[in-house]
């Protein structure tokens, strides 16, 4: 089977687009690579769309929510974003299929390549606000395991130091000996 033409040129629209998106090479198995770097999502799902296979760059869409919707909170903050870049991309889509493309004036086929250029930048901040939004769940669960790994090491050594005084008082029949004792430990521990 022959390749498809697109009615928008794939090449025109890069050149257009420049400075509105990266683009990256990628290959159909991407679901694999998702995790190499912050904003993979955002590049591989502009370039499957420039390149006109909006079908792969829904499924990395889908894979990377069900991915991330183990982390609690993304859901409720993204799902409203993942809908609207499925929106862009049959947007941008039906643009670039636009029917007899080649018949238009030049100034309708300028207006449609500018309608594409705007789509592609509103998909790249969209998904530059869901890597934010992931970047900043990922940095809360930083923190809170930092607090619970630093309450639980404050409660041991609270514990270790009553087992300690527990003991000291059992040792020491008066509390002055309780000092006594605390001192000669520590001439023990200096040397002296």
């Amino acid at each position: 089977m022959g390749e498809l033409k697109l009615a928008v040129d794939n090449n025109k629209l890069r050149e257009d687009a420049t400075g509105a998106a990266g683009y990256v090479e990628v290959h159909e198995d991407f679901v694999s690579s998702i995790t190499n770097y912050s904003d993979s999502l955002k590049k591989a799902v502009i370039a499957l769309a420039s390149d006109g296979n909006f079908e792969a760059a829904k499924r990395e869409v889908s894979a990377y929510q069900q991915i991330q919707n183990k982390t609690p909170g993304f859901k409720q903050r993204t799902e409203h974003y993942f809908n609207h870049v499925r929106e862009l991309l049959d947007a941008i889509q039906n643009l670039k299929n636009f029917p007899n493309f080649d018949t238009l004036r030049a100034a309708q086929q300028k207006q449609i390549r500018e309608r594409v250029i705007i789509y592609v930048e509103d998909l790249s901040s969209v998904l530059g606000r869901v890597d934010k939004i992931t970047n900043d769940l990922k940095i809360q669960d930083v923190r809170s395991t930092t607090w619970v790994v630093r309450a639980f090491s404050i409660c041991l050594m609270l514990f270790f130091m009553m087992l300690a005084l527990r003991e000291a008082i059992a040792l020491a029949p008066t509390p002055a000996g309780i000092f006594v004792l605390i001192e000669d430990g520590l001439f023990d521990v200096v040397g002296l």
